[in-house]
């Protein structure tokens, strides 16, 4: 991959919280480098109040230096529940989005446009690893992937018995595919999610309209 110039070091202009870092390498791709983010990672969804607490309260004259703020969380294995949660924290934050507030659009509060795109669709349960899976461009080696946890079934009696839904299915599935594909001894997301996703996928197009709404 090569370097981008999305991501600044202080909270103004448009501010795009993610869950982690392959999230965030995910956003610098996506986007041209003629729009300008300030990428923000906040280790995992749980950390979501703090990291907004963090921007208010770590940068001054927030609603004048801030002018996106869009936030972009996995479904998990609840959609409806993670959506109610995201809505709840916003709202405690001050920054409450409204009743009839559509997924994948921008709201303005105050002076700031906060928008909420939550992976894989904005309606289904599943993660960025959902996403991803539509997008590979081998293929044959994500049936390669199918057949390892085929063949740990039939090897493993504890793994049989487990109940895996879709979500944890997916990031199975995916993590899989990686490591066949990874270069060396090393997982590394430059050699590796880089070449083996396809960016210009369909299923890339509505966040990709989401982060750069009016900002082309």
């Amino acid at each position: 991959m090569s370097e981008n110039t999305h991501s600044k070091t202080t909270y103004d202009g448009i501010v795009v919280i993610v869950e982690g870092e392959v999230d965030k390498k995910l956003i610098e791709d996506l986007v041209p480098n003629k729009i300008s983010l300030n990428i923000v990672p906040m280790s995992g969804y749980t950390n979501l109040k703090d990291k907004l607490g963090d921007i208010k309260n770590g940068t001054k004259n927030f609603l004048a230096r801030i002018t996106h703020l869009l936030i972009i969380v996995d479904a998990d294995d609840d959609f409806s529940a993670r959506k109610k949660d995201v809505f709840n924290i916003l709202n405690t934050a001050g920054i409450g989005l409204s009743s009839n507030y559509a997924l994948g659009t921008l709201e303005q509060i105050n002076s700031i446009q906060v928008g909420v795109f939550i992976l894989p669709d904005n309606q289904s349960t599943g993660s960025l690893e959902t996403l991803l899976l539509q997008s590979v461009k081998h293929d044959e080696v994500l049936k390669c992937s199918d057949k390892i946890i085929e063949c740990r079934k039939n090897i493993d009696p504890t793994f049989k018995s487990r109940k895996i839904n879709t979500n944890q299915r997916d990031k199975l599935r995916y993590n899989l595919h990686m490591s066949l594909l990874k270069i060396d001894n090393d997982f590394n997301y430059d050699k590796t999610v880089s070449q083996e996703i396809d960016f210009g996928a369909s299923c890339f197009q509505d966040i990709k309209k989401f982060v750069t709404i009016e900002n082309d």
